[in-house]
């Protein structure tokens, strides 16, 4: 991450001295607003990493659900490494794909609700919420689709305390 600063810092010094380069100064602008993100996603990656090795170490299987989830999370980066490569691209998919990765994830409570696919969980949420900061939104505004985007899942766990129990038919 060290490396890509510096290498942006002097591209951007390049582009500013150089009025054939210049054009490139708002391009550059999405990288260094990407690379603050990347910073925190690189490192989550690792921790889903490892909680995932915890889960599977526990003998186990994972629920088929983490893969969806896990292939979600990672096609969103993909779709923000085509955003930050194509100036004036869409981020028309990589919210989507953060989101659903944190949707998929949120619905794995309902199978399994334990230490290892709840660490799973926070971490895939952590992650899409820094994925989708890295299109240009604020914190805020970020957490507030992940939680809109996980309370609007069919999937809700239905032992969620905060949402009612369903009314009991008379036998």
């Amino acid at each position: 991450m060290d490396e890509l600063r510096e290498s942006l810092e002097a591209a951007r010094d390049t582009a500013r001295l150089s009025p054939v380069r210049r054009q490139s100064l708002g391009r550059l602008g999405y990288y260094e607003l990407a690379t603050d993100h990347l910073d925190l996603i690189v490192p989550g990656a690792r921790v889903l990493a490892r909680a995932a090795l915890r889960l599977l170490r526990g003998g186990e299987p994972a629920p088929k659900q983490l893969s969806g989830a896990v292939r979600s999370l990672s096609q969103a980066v993909g779709a923000l490494a085509e955003y930050l490569e194509e100036p004036g691209r869409s981020t028309v998919d990589t919210r989507p794909l953060a989101l659903e990765a944190a949707r998929d994830a949120t619905a794995l409570l309902e199978e399994r609700n334990d230490l290892a696919i709840s660490a799973l969980v926070a971490q895939i949420h952590s992650t899409s919420v820094d994925i989708v900061r890295g299109t240009g939104i604020d914190y805020q505004e970020a957490l507030a689709a992940l939680e809109e985007s996980v309370a609007s899942s069919p999937q809700e766990p239905a032992d969620d305390p905060r949402r009612p129990a369903p009314p009991q038919e008379d036998q």
